[in-house]
């Protein structure tokens, strides 16, 4: 999900704290991995598929893990959730990214050759219950990859409690370059600027970081803080 040159640990601090959800097996496409490995990070995998879930325990990261999901509700729920059952790997690492859809977004996806899969039913709470448990009042790097559910999610996150630094999401949107637009509008209202998009990933910063990635001019610095413009058919 990070492109260059964010997959280069140098911008970022030690030691930091991180939210990944929709964290897989905790390795496979990961964006906090090398963080944890590199930079002494540590932080909350979230994983509700159960097949990943166990994977990732096998990982032993160095993190605290839950097979929770952030909730789009103020209160907890329970959801239906597709997760792929293949047994061939190659199918399952290219579905890996979709497992975990929520089952009204899975008539999308009936035609590409997903069809091995099931509906299972999760729990879903909201964030700030799970972060007052840890007691985590600051995120620096809150990446959220949760196919099709982070509006909701984003909506009812507690930012007004929680402080986070830097925020990655990946959202799909039609070509309509407004659907874009105002999904950066939602996020800037949560008091972020805006950073760069890269396909579908969108990257964002908050108004009053805390810390930032690395002094403009240093080598590997991000600070090309350009205006927003959308990548409409960029692949």
């Amino acid at each position: 999900m990070f492109p260059t040159p964010l997959t280069d640990s140098r911008p970022f601090q030690r030691g930091g704290f991180f939210l990944e959800a929709g964290a897989l097996d905790g390795y496979y496409q990961s964006n906090t991995f090398f963080l944890e490995r590199d930079l002494g990070w540590t932080g909350l995998l979230v994983e509700p598929n159960p097949v990943f879930f166990e994977s990732l325990l096998t990982r032993h990261r160095r993190a605290w893990a839950t097979d929770l999901c952030l909730g789009t509700k103020p209160y907890p729920v329970k959801t239906e959730f597709w997760v792929h059952t293949g047994a061939d790997p190659w199918q399952s690492l290219i579905a890996a990214s979709r497992s975990g859809l929520l089952k009204e977004h899975l008539e999308n996806y009936q035609n590409g050759g997903l069809d091995s899969g099931s509906v299972v039913e999760v729990n879903c709470v909201p964030a700030i219950s799970i972060l007052s448990a840890l007691n985590v009042t600051q995120i620096d790097l809150f990446s959220l990859d949760i196919e099709n559910a982070e509006v909701p999610v984003l909506q009812w996150f507690p930012f007004d409690r929680v402080h986070v630094e830097v925020l990655v999401v990946e959202h799909w949107t039609s070509g309509d370059p407004e659907d874009s637009q105002a999904f950066v509008r939602l996020v800037e209202s949560k008091g972020f600027s805006f950073y760069r998009r890269d396909n579908h990933d969108y990257f964002f910063l908050h108004q009053h970081p805390r810390w930032v990635l690395a002094r403009p001019g240093d080598e590997g610095a991000v600070d090309n803080l350009a205006p927003y413009e959308p990548l409409i058919g960029h692949k």
